[in-house]
């Protein structure tokens, strides 16, 4: 059974880990979604190009179902966002009556080793997540796995921080045990 995490006003974590995952997020609020048909996932965003990256796709690997399963709150279906790294692609959610936002975003080869020992390096004082891919952190919310080459990232906005961090947490394992 997966965990489910109460929804309570807060504020989501802050950080460089979170700062790196606006670009994700701004996408996404600034119309670069759109699901596989080229129609807007939900009210409020214009459809934008989806290219096809070469890795697996962040909406298969975290589904509309996962999400509405570990926050317990009905999402929009699952809107490609334009990735800002070389073959970055991300998918969004977001809440039909909650200010909650989760972002799946997965960076495949090449280029993906090099983003990790980055990441790894600019954000120490993270949080190792034991037993998450070959290795994994979280930093203010926000969860940063790698699974061989291919590097997933998990945000979760809207609820507070330790909700942000159980959910977090849960659906980057539901992408990790996808890849």
């Amino acid at each position: 059974m997966r965990p489910q995490v109460m929804i309570r006003r807060g504020r989501p974590g802050r950080g460089l880990a979170a700062l790196l995952s606006l670009p994700v997020v701004a996408a996404m609020l600034t119309g670069g979604c759109s699901n596989d048909n080229g129609n807007s996932s939900s009210p409020g965003f214009s459809p934008g190009p989806t290219t096809a990256a070469a890795g697996p796709d962040p909406c298969q690997l975290v589904t509309q179902n996962d999400v509405m399963q570990t926050i317990a709150v009905q999402v929009t279906s699952g809107g490609r966002i334009r990735g800002r790294l070389p073959g970055q692609v991300g998918c969004g959610y977001t809440a039909m009556n909650a200010p909650i936002v989760v972002t799946v975003a997965v960076i495949p080869p090449p280029g993906s080793a090099e983003l990790w020992t980055s990441l790894s390096t600019d954000n120490a004082g993270g949080t190792p997540v034991e037993g998450l891919g070959d290795e994994a952190f979280e930093k203010s919310g926000v969860i940063w796995a790698r699974k061989g080459e291919t590097v997933v990232n998990v945000f979760v906005g809207g609820m507070n921080e330790k909700d942000v961090k159980t959910a977090s947490t849960e659906l980057a394992r539901i992408a990790v045990s996808r890849l």
